[in-house]
C-alpha cells in the first residue's frame, strides 16, 4: 500500500508540473480527498453490518 501511493504520488508531480496549473492541482486534490471520504464511509457502513 505504501509502495502504491509513493507511486501515485510520483505521478501525481509529473503530471502537475507538466500542466503547471495550479486549478488543476486543486481538482485532483479535492478528487482524492473526496474518494477517501467515500472510502471511510464504506468502511463504516460495512462494519456494523458485519458485527450484526
Amino acid at each position: 500500500i505504501l509502495m502504491t501511493s509513493h507511486l501515485a504520488r510520483k505521478c501525481l508531480k509529473r503530471s502537475t508540473h507538466q500542466l503547471g496549473n495550479t486549478q488543476s492541482v486543486q481538482q485532483i486534490r479535492t478528487r482524492l480527498v473526496s474518494l477517501q471520504q467515500v472510502r471511510k464511509d464504506l468502511a463504516s457502513n460495512l462494519i456494523p453490518r458485519v458485527n450484526k
